[in-house]
């Protein structure tokens, strides 16, 4: 008996060069998908997680100990989730600090506070309000045009991250689906007079969707190996240069390899379902 498996075998055999450029094709599309998933994926976590000093609380020194105590636990609720920690001043700073307040007896304690790159222009004008608004509170020292930069800094590399993503999304997507097209290309002969003879729809879609599915598998495979190799020489040297941290740890490269993975498969799958439908009964 002649089965769908059979008849994908001896299909496959048939058009052996097609195939193999197809798995090349999907080989290299799936790598493209993976380095975009890892850029994405980086500038979230960078951007989760880089938290820099936005501005300098400065407390009256001659508030004892308990009190400073208990105003810093209130300058952390008026920041609540941002990061409050003291700072030394150095010798330069003191220097500068004392032309202000007169002598090195009055130089106040110093507070960083680090907010999260979440945290909007609105939200912090208000939180600074509140800080000068607590009493033992000297000053408050900030640079909001700075801020405002560095917020539209952040929301420029994401919009350009994702305008360029967006259409190599598309570009990877397409290139799938022109594979597909190719591997039907020689079994479409064998598909038209299934359904001139009134086969089924397995029988007919069937050996263009094991075929794409085996052909997406072994993309995936060969491409996870070339983007580990590309990842692994790479991203090292850049965090080197750059000094930030890009490579995600080795269980969300794997998470994020079996998710596209599988996204991949079904794709193809559904697409090789859909082109194969398509076929027409062979008309003598």
């Amino acid at each position: 008996m002649i089965t769908v498996y059979s008849r994908t075998r001896r299909s496959l055999n048939r058009g052996s060069k097609v195939f193999w450029f197809v798995v090349a094709v999907f080989s290299l599309s799936f790598c493209l998908l993976a380095q975009m998933s890892l850029t994405i994926f980086a500038f979230s976590h960078q951007h989760q997680d880089n938290r820099t000093e936005e501005m300098s609380v400065f407390i009256d020194s001659s508030l004892s100990q308990k009190a400073k105590e208990q105003l810093i636990e209130k300058i952390s609720a008026a920041v609540e989730g941002s990061v409050v920690k003291p700072v030394e001043a150095t010798e330069v700073l003191q220097e500068e600090i004392i032309k202000l307040v007169g002598n090195k007896g009055n130089i106040p304690s110093i507070l960083s506070v680090q907010y999260p790159p979440t945290r909007k222009l609105e939200q912090i004008e208000a939180s600074i309000k509140t800080l000068q608004a607590l009493k033992g509170v000297e000053a408050v020292s900030t640079n909001l045009e700075w801020i405002q930069k560095r917020i539209n800094l952040r929301k420029a590399l994401a919009l350009g991250i994702f305008a360029f993503c967006i259409p190599m999304i598309v570009l990877v997507g397409l290139l799938f689906i022109q594979g597909v097209i190719r591997l039907n290309s020689f079994m479409k002969h064998e598909q038209q007079l299934l359904m001139m003879l009134g086969g089924s729809s397995w029988p007919v879609r069937g050996p263009l969707i094991v075929a794409s599915f085996i052909a997406a598998f072994l993309s995936c495979l060969f491409g996870g190996i070339l983007y580990a190799i590309t990842i692994y020489v790479s991203i090292p040297l850049l965090e080197d240069a750059f000094e930030v941290h890009l490579m995600p740890f080795w269980y969300v490269n794997i998470f994020g390899y079996l998710l596209l993975t599988t996204v991949v498969c079904l794709f193809v799958v559904f697409w090789a379902f859909i082109i194969a439908g398509r076929t027409k009964p062979l008309d003598f």
